[in-house]
């Protein structure tokens, strides 16, 4: 009977190393990919964001701001910003607004010139569009419902 007894014991020994040497393998494959994931995910894009974040260091340069041409053409970008500043101005309106870029499928909804939400959106394919980027939902710009209504 106590030979039967160790015969067992050596089998559930057996078992659990056959178990564990399977086990083992399969969770170490298991977490590299969980890794793996993760790494592609979350680590990667924002490795990338730290390199974006520093962005490019403006210089004074004296010799520069003295030359003619250089002031000629500061002065010109101030005129053309100006311009386009009250471009921009007269085409948005205090109300709600919605700037759809269709190019990237991304909304952009605005409420008194301040964006207040961004996201993706389907514009569908440029063969049936009706070739205007801006877009009304439900009677209003920016989509509140019943046409006038000031949500």
């Amino acid at each position: 009977m106590t030979s039967f007894l160790n015969n067992i014991n050596l089998m559930e020994e057996i078992l659990k190393n056959r178990i564990l040497r399977i086990a083992m393998p399969v969770g170490a494959s298991l977490l590299a990919l969980l890794f793996l994931f993760a790494f592609l995910i979350y680590i990667v894009p924002g490795i990338q964001e730290l390199e974006a974040g520093r962005g490019t260091k403006l210089v004074s340069n004296p010799e520069l701001t003295a030359d003619p041409g250089y002031k000629k053409q500061i002065s010109s970008l101030s005129k053309d910003i100006q311009r386009l500043s009250k471009k921009y101005a007269s085409y948005t309106s205090g109300q709600s607004y919605v700037v759809i870029n269709t190019t990237d499928n991304r909304f952009y909804l605005y409420r008194n010139k301040k964006l207040i939400r961004e996201g993706f959106c389907s514009s569908g394919s440029s063969a049936s569009s009706s070739g205007t980027s801006a877009g009304f939902i439900g009677g209003t710009a920016g989509g509140g419902g019943s046409p006038g209504s000031t949500d």
